[in-house]
Protein backbone atom coordinates (compact mmCIF):
# COMPACT_ATOMS: atom_id res chain seq x y z
CA UNK A 1 0.00 0.00 0.00
CA UNK A 2 1.94 3.18 -1.20
CA UNK A 3 2.39 5.95 1.66
CA UNK A 4 -0.58 8.68 1.47
CA UNK A 5 0.36 12.12 1.70
CA UNK A 6 -1.36 14.43 3.78
CA UNK A 7 -3.00 16.36 0.56
CA UNK A 8 -4.05 12.80 -0.36
CA UNK A 9 -5.49 11.79 2.70
CA UNK A 10 -7.69 15.17 2.91
CA UNK A 11 -8.92 14.94 -0.68
CA UNK A 12 -9.51 11.87 -0.09
CA UNK A 13 -11.76 12.25 3.00
CA UNK A 14 -13.68 15.22 1.42
CA UNK A 15 -14.69 13.23 -1.60
CA UNK A 16 -16.71 11.02 0.71
CA UNK A 17 -13.72 8.09 0.17
CA UNK A 18 -12.26 5.73 2.73
CA UNK A 19 -8.95 6.51 3.14
CA UNK A 20 -6.87 3.32 4.29
CA UNK A 21 -3.58 2.62 6.27
CA UNK A 22 -1.86 -0.29 7.67
CA UNK A 23 -1.25 0.06 11.87
CA UNK A 24 1.52 -1.66 13.52
CA UNK A 25 1.46 -5.40 13.65
CA UNK A 26 -0.19 -5.19 9.90
CA UNK A 27 -3.38 -4.29 11.01
CA UNK A 28 -5.86 -2.79 8.17
CA UNK A 29 -7.35 0.66 9.11
CA UNK A 30 -9.39 3.04 7.54
CA UNK A 31 -11.58 5.83 7.96
CA UNK A 32 -14.62 7.34 5.95
CA UNK A 33 -16.48 10.44 6.13
CA UNK A 34 -19.71 9.32 4.88
CA UNK A 35 -22.12 12.18 5.61
CA UNK A 36 -22.29 15.47 4.34
CA UNK A 37 -22.01 17.01 7.39
CA UNK A 38 -18.97 15.32 8.72
CA UNK A 39 -17.18 16.39 5.62
CA UNK A 40 -18.13 19.91 6.22
CA UNK A 41 -16.79 19.92 9.47
CA UNK A 42 -13.54 18.14 8.81
CA UNK A 43 -13.13 20.53 6.14
CA UNK A 44 -14.00 23.43 8.39
CA UNK A 45 -11.02 21.94 11.11
CA UNK A 46 -8.74 21.68 8.20
CA UNK A 47 -8.75 25.28 7.48
CA UNK A 48 -9.00 26.80 10.71
CA UNK A 49 -6.01 27.91 12.86
CA UNK A 50 -7.00 26.93 16.09
CA UNK A 51 -5.41 23.54 17.78
CA UNK A 52 -5.97 24.18 21.44
CA UNK A 53 -9.12 22.67 22.56
CA UNK A 54 -9.00 24.59 25.51
CA UNK A 55 -10.92 28.19 25.49
CA UNK A 56 -11.97 28.12 22.13
CA UNK A 57 -12.92 31.55 20.78
CA UNK A 58 -16.54 32.74 20.19
CA UNK A 59 -15.77 33.35 16.50
CA UNK A 60 -14.28 29.42 16.16
CA UNK A 61 -17.70 28.40 17.76
CA UNK A 62 -19.79 30.30 15.88
CA UNK A 63 -18.51 29.38 13.08
CA UNK A 64 -18.21 25.39 13.24
CA UNK A 65 -21.70 25.65 14.43
CA UNK A 66 -22.51 27.02 11.25
CA UNK A 67 -20.57 24.53 9.12
CA UNK A 68 -22.40 21.69 10.93
CA UNK A 69 -25.55 23.38 9.88
CA UNK A 70 -25.08 24.33 6.20
CA UNK A 71 -26.57 22.75 2.70
CA UNK A 72 -24.00 21.22 0.66
CA UNK A 73 -21.13 18.68 0.21
CA UNK A 74 -17.38 18.84 -0.11
CA UNK A 75 -17.59 15.98 -2.08
CA UNK A 76 -19.48 18.11 -4.84
CA UNK A 77 -16.98 20.36 -5.10
CA UNK A 78 -13.95 18.28 -5.37
CA UNK A 79 -15.14 16.41 -8.40
CA UNK A 80 -13.14 18.40 -10.59
CA UNK A 81 -10.75 17.25 -14.12
CA UNK A 82 -7.86 16.19 -13.21
CA UNK A 83 -5.59 18.97 -15.47
CA UNK A 84 -1.40 17.23 -16.35
CA UNK A 85 0.56 19.60 -15.59
CA UNK A 86 3.02 18.75 -17.79
CA UNK A 87 0.52 19.90 -20.56
CA UNK A 88 0.31 23.23 -19.04
CA UNK A 89 3.77 24.49 -20.19
CA UNK A 90 6.78 24.82 -18.01
CA UNK A 91 6.57 26.22 -13.95
CA UNK A 92 8.78 28.33 -12.86
CA UNK A 93 9.19 29.42 -9.02
CA UNK A 94 9.10 33.20 -8.86
CA UNK A 95 8.88 33.64 -5.30
CA UNK A 96 9.49 31.52 -2.14
CA UNK A 97 8.10 32.53 1.51
CA UNK A 98 8.97 29.79 4.36
CA UNK A 99 7.83 30.37 7.64
CA UNK A 100 7.73 27.82 10.39
CA UNK A 101 9.47 25.05 8.48
CA UNK A 102 12.30 23.22 10.57
CA UNK A 103 15.39 24.10 9.50
CA UNK A 104 14.89 27.13 7.23
CA UNK A 105 13.59 29.62 9.69
CA UNK A 106 12.63 29.57 13.85
CA UNK A 107 9.37 28.72 14.85
CA UNK A 108 7.74 32.27 15.23
CA UNK A 109 10.70 33.24 13.54
CA UNK A 110 10.71 36.05 10.58
CA UNK A 111 9.79 34.72 6.99
CA UNK A 112 12.05 33.03 4.63
CA UNK A 113 11.78 35.23 1.61
CA UNK A 114 13.91 35.18 -1.73
CA UNK A 115 12.67 36.62 -4.65
CA UNK A 116 13.86 34.42 -7.83
CA UNK A 117 14.38 36.01 -11.07
CA UNK A 118 16.75 33.28 -12.69
CA UNK A 119 16.68 30.53 -14.54
CA UNK A 120 18.54 28.80 -12.25
CA UNK A 121 18.94 28.70 -8.08
CA UNK A 122 22.00 27.69 -6.67
CA UNK A 123 22.30 26.65 -2.58
CA UNK A 124 25.81 27.41 -0.92
CA UNK A 125 26.03 26.88 2.79
CA UNK A 126 27.95 25.27 5.66
CA UNK A 127 26.52 21.72 7.04
CA UNK A 128 23.78 22.69 8.75
CA UNK A 129 22.46 26.06 7.62
CA UNK A 130 19.57 24.96 6.13
CA UNK A 131 19.90 23.66 2.13
CA UNK A 132 18.25 20.33 2.71
CA UNK A 133 15.18 22.11 4.58
CA UNK A 134 14.71 24.42 2.08
CA UNK A 135 14.18 22.04 -0.38
CA UNK A 136 12.44 20.11 1.44
CA UNK A 137 9.68 22.66 1.96
CA UNK A 138 9.66 23.50 -1.70
CA UNK A 139 9.19 19.81 -2.51
CA UNK A 140 6.35 19.97 0.09
CA UNK A 141 4.39 23.10 -1.21
CA UNK A 142 4.40 21.48 -4.95
CA UNK A 143 4.17 17.77 -4.19
CA UNK A 144 2.58 17.25 -0.15
CA UNK A 145 5.03 14.78 0.64
CA UNK A 146 8.02 15.26 2.72
CA UNK A 147 11.01 14.02 1.34
CA UNK A 148 12.10 12.48 5.35
CA UNK A 149 8.82 10.68 5.48
CA UNK A 150 10.30 8.13 2.87
CA UNK A 151 13.05 5.94 3.62
CA UNK A 152 13.58 2.79 5.44
CA UNK A 153 15.64 4.38 8.57
CA UNK A 154 15.78 7.85 10.09
CA UNK A 155 18.25 10.33 8.60
CA UNK A 156 19.65 10.79 12.32
CA UNK A 157 20.64 7.43 12.42
CA UNK A 158 24.36 7.09 12.52
CA UNK A 159 26.07 5.02 9.06
CA UNK A 160 29.30 3.81 9.58
CA UNK A 161 31.77 3.85 6.81
CA UNK A 162 33.92 2.07 8.80
CA UNK A 163 32.81 -1.61 10.11
CA UNK A 164 34.73 -3.89 12.54
CA UNK A 165 35.67 -7.27 10.67
CA UNK A 166 34.91 -10.43 13.03
CA UNK A 167 38.24 -12.17 11.92
CA UNK A 168 42.03 -10.81 12.91
CA UNK A 169 43.00 -11.74 9.86
CA UNK A 170 46.18 -13.46 11.46
CA UNK A 171 47.37 -9.95 13.35
CA UNK A 172 45.88 -10.97 16.45
CA UNK A 173 44.13 -7.43 16.24
CA UNK A 174 40.92 -6.32 14.61
CA UNK A 175 41.35 -4.29 11.49
CA UNK A 176 38.98 -1.72 9.74
CA UNK A 177 36.56 -3.06 6.94
CA UNK A 178 36.74 -0.77 4.07
CA UNK A 179 34.74 -0.59 0.97
CA UNK A 180 36.26 -2.19 -1.82
CA UNK A 181 37.20 0.73 -4.62
CA UNK A 182 36.07 0.23 -7.79
CA UNK A 183 38.28 1.17 -10.56
CA UNK A 184 37.00 3.01 -13.45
Amino acid sequence: MPRLTKSDIEKTLLSGVAAHWIEPGNKPASIQLSTATQRRLFDYLRISKVRDVKGLPQPFIDEIAAAYVAAGDPAAANVQQTVNPSASGPWKIRALKIEGFGGVNLWNGKPFELEVDRESLLMEGPNGSGKSSLTAAIIWALTGERPRDHGDSSLDAMKPFLTRRTSTQGHGRRSPHIPPISPR
